[in-house]
């Protein structure tokens, strides 16, 4: 009976299932045309994949200052259809929406900020944390990050063009961030990067880009996210 009542309360809940915050990357490495629609074309993709389970989306740039500027003006909340209530109709007409929505949103993101010399990914992943763990997202079963960007961190925090990046270095780098408070909780968030290794990261060498990748692997993992090889690229 209790597990014939609870198939019945997912047959009829509407809350949305899954929670994404989105990242991109307005460098200047990253000020390219293809790139950018490529982000765009990858953005529009996912909303489509995920709109029919439900879902809270929050996405902003990478700004210069991310601790101060960060402020998500693209928000899309679409209400899981239940099995008793869907409708095909209405999903498609409300995936369009939300895909409208994304369009407007994100093309004045990058029409509207001229591209930042530096991209200190780090603090902008840092304020995600204010999302995930905020009433927002409380209950959301799938939370995501995604981040769009070459992901070469240019911070006072760190350099990636200049670092020196293997195992010793990382983990004297994370145990820094460590001491300081500067490691998000990120419990339970699965982290997908698009874009990795392009923009900026053509002038690095393929020890470079590896020494980037780990750094990453090593971060999310010391933030309790899920960032696996496959959806790194």
């Amino acid at each position: 009976l209790v597990a014939g009542c609870q198939g019945v309360k997912q047959a009829v809940s509407t809350t949305p299932q899954i929670g994404i915050v989105a990242l991109l990357d307005i460098s200047a490495s990253t000020d390219q045309e293809a790139l950018r629609q490529r982000y765009q074309k990858e953005f529009l993709e996912m909303i489509e994949k995920v709109a029919p389970h439900g879902v809270i989306l929050c996405a902003d740039a990478i700004r210069g200052t991310p601790l101060a500027e960060t402020t998500f003006p693209v928000r899309i909340n679409v209400a899981k259809m239940s099995a008793i209530n869907r409708n095909d109709f209405i999903l498609e007409e409300t995936v369009k929406t939300a895909k409208d929505s994304a369009t407007k949103e994100i093309t004045k993101i990058f029409s509207e900020n001229l591209p930042t010399q530096r991209t200190p990914i780090l603090d902008a992943i840092e304020v995600t944390s204010r999302i995930f763990n905020g009433e927002e997202m409380k209950g959301i079963p799938d939370r995501r990050l995604v981040v769009f960007s070459d992901m070469i961190e240019s911070s006072d925090r760190y350099e990636f063009t200049r670092a020196v990046l293997n195992q010793q270095s990382i983990s004297t780098m994370i145990e820094k961030d460590r001491k300081a408070g500067r490691i998000p909780m990120l419990g339970g968030v699965r982290v997908w990067v698009a874009g990795a290794g392009a923009g900026g990261g053509v002038d690095l060498s393929s020890a470079q880009l590896r020494g980037i990748e780990q750094f990453w692997s090593a971060y999310f993992r010391a933030a309790g996210a899920d960032l696996a090889a496959t959806q790194y690229g």
